[in-house]
């Protein structure tokens, strides 16, 4: 891409990471970022181009070491949320403030809204097993994206579709139709059962069902 050549000869030590339109400058200070920043968008206006408005923005990527105060410290890319987060140092066997990513919150609110549009309680399938054979493909593609990295984060996600397999239950089963106590009972039978049903069941991390 030319942005690419265009941005090496400019400054050869600014690290970047980029996917389609989408880039992310590492700078080594404000002042360089600040600097690098005017010169993009002077590059973007020879072009005819602007940058995104909101998507723009320096961030700090606080952490353990970087200790300074500054407004903006969390960005989005790709799905993922970078922000300070804590961590576990096994060497050290303490906790520190490091600077990582996980599935960031708009994508589990996309998740939940694809599960309010599938209306998982509504489906008609006879059986459990054919509402996992539908739902799976989905499943799996969630996991393997966003549970690459703090796969633990997707457990809310999961949760929401704990629920929503419960309604289906109380709608498919009298018995259960009266009691949200009894239907998840139920799944958790399903899953003792069953315990590779659903894609996400067979991740200790993500497998909760309250």
């Amino acid at each position: 891409m030319l942005f690419d050549k265009w941005l090496e000869q400019t400054d050869k030590n600014v690290a970047f990471t980029r996917y389609a339109d989408d880039v992310i400058l590492h700078c080594n200070t404000k002042t360089h970022a600040e600097q690098i920043l005017n010169l993009v968008r002077q590059r973007m206006a020879s072009v005819g181009l602007e940058l995104h408005p909101q998507k723009t923005k320096t961030v700090y990527c606080r952490d353990y070491r970087r200790k300074e105060n500054y407004p903006t410290v969390k960005f989005d890319f790709l799905g993922y949320s970078f922000q300070p987060r804590t961590a576990y140092s096994k060497k050290k066997g303490k906790l520190f403030l490091g600077y990582d990513y996980a599935i960031s919150i708009s994508s589990r609110k996309r998740i939940a809204d694809k599960l309010e549009e599938l209306n998982v309680n509504k489906l008609s399938f006879k059986s459990i097993v054919g509402v996992a054979q539908y739902l799976n493909p989905m499943i799996r593609g969630w996991v393997h994206y966003y549970g690459k990295f703090k796969m633990y984060e997707l457990t809310k996600v999961f949760r929401l579709l704990s629920k929503r397999l419960v309604w289906w239950a109380r709608k498919r089963y009298k018995r259960y139709k009266t009691s949200i106590r009894k239907g998840y009972k139920w799944l958790a039978t399903v899953r003792n059962q069953y315990p590779t049903l659903f894609y996400h069941w067979n991740f200790s991390q993500i497998n909760s069902i309250a």
